[in-house]
């Protein structure tokens, strides 16, 4: 990877995320514009959200790549793959992605929750392990939850050779295995209903280099939590 190179950041928003309720990706933006260094442009996948941010967010207006259960995230992936406004090496994250603490794009971790996939209660996750067995890849089980790298030729590499199934898989995990990447612990903090916000929001800060959203932590007021880690606009909002 050249070090001079600017990563592009793509979000891929959830089919439920509309314009009344942008809250996570806004907090996420801020994340990054905070944490993250060696970025170039920014997309945003899915419904149109121009009206709330700023002309240097680029929007992709494509409802039908909308994040779903049900939508074969290789699809999305591969288009990305075709781009040419998008640079060779990209960094997937989610509107529920958050970063703590400072990163190099170029050095993102792919991270890993448990160090084997097994079979899961899931389907997603159960189809993603049956293909990687199909597959004779390894097993290790990279998060879905958290930010991956990706390279342009690599993800055309990897289609060239494998055939993906209709059913729904973690592409980030097929990807790993695949070029047999290597991963940091995704370990969840653990909070109780005594913990206040600000509480919350310090552990965080002080302990954890990334977290998510439903796959790290969930609370009714977390939009709360968010603002006070993140109070600053970024360079994206209007």
């Amino acid at each position: 990877m050249n070090k001079d190179e600017k990563i592009d950041v793509l979000y891929v928003l959830h089919n439920r995320v509309h314009l009344g309720n942008l809250d996570h990706l806004r907090f996420s933006l801020r994340s990054i514009d905070k944490n993250l260094y060696n970025i170039g442009n920014v997309y945003v996948v899915g419904n149109d959200i121009s009206s709330k941010f700023n002309s240097s967010l680029i929007n992709i207006v494509n409802e039908s790549m909308a994040m779903r259960r049900t939508t074969n995230e290789f699809k999305y992936i591969h288009t990305f793959a075709n781009l040419d406004s998008v640079s060779n090496n990209f960094l997937l994250f989610d509107e529920k992605n958050f970063l703590c603490a400072g990163y190099n794009a170029h050095s993102m971790p792919f991270c890993s929750h448990t160090k084997v996939l097994k079979e899961e209660e899931t389907d997603y996750m159960d189809n993603t392990y049956k293909f990687l067995r199909k597959n004779r890849l390894t097993l290790s089980n990279f998060h879905n939850h958290a930010p991956m790298i990706f390279n342009k030729k690599r993800i055309k590499e990897m289609f060239a050779e494998l055939e993906f199934p209709t059913n729904n898989i973690c592409i980030k995990t097929i990807y790993a295995n695949f070029f047999k990447k290597k991963f940091d612990f995704f370990v969840p903090l653990v909070f109780d209903n005594n913990n206040t916000d600000k509480e919350i929001a310090t552990a965080l800060i002080n302990k954890r280099k990334m977290f998510s959203v439903d796959g790290d932590i969930l609370r009714v007021n977390m939009n709360h939590i968010l603002y006070l880690m993140y109070p600053n606009k970024s360079k994206w909002e209007l």
